[in-house]
């Protein structure tokens, strides 16, 4: 049966009146049964005293109240089957929402951020840091020389490398971190909380990890390289800029590279 879309906050509403009904259901179930038990043995209690002295039973007074009892229980456990079942649909479309949303900002390939989820986190980042005083900085990651890959290797490397990429960052990041694939084989890094100095740190991190990768992943005439740019939030920087400016740096870095490697092949 078609389920129409609910918002996820009336979802998370109607979730918690089903449970507050369900809660509701048994304590009246509990309270009538008491008060049933109750009023047998009230009202039974002077008819089996009064049979007993004249050996005459009250089969339909017993009777009577069983069965009242007996049709209040199914009438009850109907009711609590349905809510269960209620929940069960609701629980099922909470379940589908979250993992479309979660499949919505998740880059397929990497199993990183999405650009779509980028501007949620920045914003979410900036406003913490603005509202603690806190620090947060910017890191573009760009893969040196990474289109040969794909042109002498094809795209199933390519993709493997890039895939490593992204578990490297993450394995030299903070949980507290975010990594975002910016786009081909470029990505951004919100180091949350962190001062410059601290991410001179995670760029040293992600070198040895890289050199780490080389050894472990030898391939002929390729040596994976990854160039890092910084720039540092401070309150009412404009977030385009600041990602034009790790980009700038992540680009000078990349040239100092490839002169160190030139002058040493020299």
């Amino acid at each position: 049966m078609a389920h129409d879309p609910v918002e996820p906050a009336s979802l998370k509403e109607k979730m918690e009146a089903l449970d507050r009904r369900v809660f509701q259901l048994w304590k009246t179930l509990t309270f009538l049964s008491l008060a049933l038990t109750a009023g047998l043995a009230i009202v039974l209690l002077p008819e089996i005293l009064r049979s007993h002295e004249r050996s005459q039973p009250t089969p339909q007074l017993v009777i009577g109240l069983l069965v009242l009892v007996t049709l209040l229980n199914i009438y009850l456990w109907k009711q609590r089957e349905f809510l269960q079942q209620t929940r069960e649909v609701m629980l099922r479309e909470r379940t589908r929402r979250e993992l479309a949303e979660a499949l919505a900002v998740i880059d397929p390939l990497t199993d990183s951020f999405n650009r779509r989820y980028m501007e949620t986190v920045v914003a979410k980042e900036v406003s913490r840091a603005d509202r603690l005083g806190a620090t947060l900085v910017f890191m573009m990651i760009d893969v040196d020389d990474f289109r040969s890959v794909n042109t002498r290797f094809g795209h199933p490397v390519g993709d493997r490398i890039l895939c490593d990429v992204a578990e490297l960052l993450k394995q030299s990041c903070r949980l507290s971190d975010t990594v975002v694939r910016y786009g081909g084989d470029e990505f951004l890094v919100l180091l949350s909380g962190s001062s410059e100095a601290d991410a001179h740190r995670v760029v040293q991190r992600i070198q040895d990890r890289a050199n780490a990768w080389n050894q472990n992943n030898p391939m002929e005439g390729y040596r994976l390289g990854l160039s890092c740019g910084l720039a540092l939030y401070t309150k009412g920087a404009r977030v385009n800029e600041l990602i034009e400016q790790a980009d700038q740096k992540m680009y000078e870095a990349k040239a100092t590279r490839q002169k160190a490697s030139a002058a040493s092949a020299g």
